[in-house]
C-alpha cells in the first residue's frame, strides 16, 4: 500500500512521459540498465499500476540531485494520511520521522 521508489532520471526537459534508451551503452556499465525514465514517467507509472498519491524529492546530494530522484506512492489518501500522522500499525514511522538503530 505503500511504496518508495529511488531512481535514476533522465529527459528532465521532456515534459510528456518519457524514458529514455541506452541501445549499446547500458547505463553505469550494469548489463541490465537501458532505461532512463523522466519525474513524470515514473509518477504515471506509479498511478498507472493504482498508487493515487505520488510525491517526489529530488536526491538529497546535490551531486545527484539532477539524474536520480526519489518517489514516494500511497495507494490512497486514507494510507497517506495515517502515515504521515503516525497512525500506521505497521511499525513503520511516519516520512521525515527520527528513528533510533
Amino acid at each position: 500500500e505503500v511504496l518508495v521508489v529511488e531512481t535514476h532520471l533522465d529527459g528532465s526537459a521532456l515534459k510528456r512521459p518519457a524514458m529514455i534508451f541506452y541501445p549499446g551503452r547500458e547505463l553505469g556499465g550494469d548489463p541490465t540498465n537501458w532505461w532512463g525514465p523522466n519525474q513524470a514517467c515514473v509518477e504515471a507509472l506509479l498511478r498507472h499500476v493504482g498508487f493515487k498519491r505520488v510525491d517526489f524529492t529530488s536526491h538529497p546530494l546535490p551531486e545527484l540531485a539532477a539524474v536520480r530522484g526519489i518517489f514516494h506512492a500511497w495507494k490512497t489518501d486514507a494510507i497517506y494520511e495515517a502515515h504521515k500522522h503516525g497512525e500506521v500499525s505497521t511499525g513503520s514511522a511516519p516520512i521525515g520521522a527520527k528513528t533510533k538503530i
